[in-house]
């Protein structure tokens, strides 16, 4: 884990299009660990109608990142509109698997 205690926030990707939301970590404070947070917090899980909300909290980081620059494409970026720069490791990036 050493090498991503010099960011101050970092994700990886779980495959070619998703955002891995199963191994992640942020400085406390850093606003897109807030924003996600309140993304889901907000969201209903059942609907008036008694169904269920069955969509993967993948989607809605994907689609918060999505809307601060991020490419889905399993590469290497650093999201630099997230206020603190967001590192996003590919799945193939050898510091995701030490």
């Amino acid at each position: 884990m050493e090498p991503f205690l010099e960011h101050r926030a970092f994700f990886g990707f779980e495959n070619q299009r998703d955002i891995s939301m199963g191994i992640f970590g942020a400085e406390q404070g850093v606003a897109c660990i807030r924003d996600l947070m309140e993304i889901y917090h907000r969201k209903k899980f059942k609907t008036v109608t008694g169904a269920y909300n069955a969509t993967a909290n993948v989607k809605y980081a994907a689609d918060y990142f999505i809307k601060h620059g991020l490419k889905m494409n399993n590469e290497r970026q650093i999201c630099v509109s997230c206020v603190a720069a967001v590192n996003v490791f590919s799945i193939a990036c050898s510091e995701m698997r030490t």
